[in-house]
């Protein structure tokens, strides 16, 4: 399994971090699976803060011991409670949280507006915007991953294109293209 570098997560972090001190909110609250996945390497059950100033800390809430060895983050913690979250992610930031960011194209209202009796008094606003315009830049590790996966793709048409002859079912077709990917 590839593991996204400890120097990729920083700069995704870094890179999201200017953005928030820019638009004044003191720091996001990451819980979309795409999203956790791209600023922390892992989609365990979790949140990931990441303060406009600091180091970002995983909340994990399930599989702390997968989460760990998967993400390269230096603050992953066990989560027991979401009444924890408040004075974890305060601990973790280097001024108060007036103002939090959150995925609000994606959140439901019934867990936003628990986010936001949580967080009280401190506003919630739309990060959505500001975590797009940082992954819609790739690196050189994306371009490569990208690049791989690619070949990969023209690969497997390939196997497809020889493999495939009249009376084959999808599911035979189906395992021997998972049988080729993972070879």
């Amino acid at each position: 399994m590839r593991l996204t570098p400890k120097s990729e997560l920083d700069q995704r972090c870094a890179k999201l971090q200017e953005l928030l001190k820019l638009h004044g909110i003191d720091g996001a609250v990451i819980v979309q699976n795409a999203d956790l996945f791209y600023f922390s390497g892992t989609i365990q059950r979790s949140h990931l803060f990441i303060p406009a100033e600091g180091r970002p800390v995983l909340l994990v809430k399930k599989t702390f011991e997968r989460a760990a060895e998967e993400s390269g983050l230096g603050n992953i913690i066990c989560l027991e409670s979401l009444k924890e979250i408040p004075a974890t992610i305060q601990s973790y930031s280097s001024r108060p949280l007036k103002t939090l960011g959150f995925e609000l194209d994606i959140l439901p209202a019934a867990q936003y507006l628990r986010y936001q009796k949580l967080f009280e008094p401190a506003k919630i606003v739309d990060a959505s915007q500001l975590i797009r315009t940082v992954r819609m830049v790739k690196s050189p590790y994306e371009i490569q991953i990208l690049r791989e996966a690619a070949d990969l793709h023209g690969e497997v048409f390939n196997m497809v294109k020889e493999t495939l002859r009249e009376g084959i079912t999808e599911l035979e077709l189906a395992g021997l293209i998972e049988a080729y990917c993972c070879r």
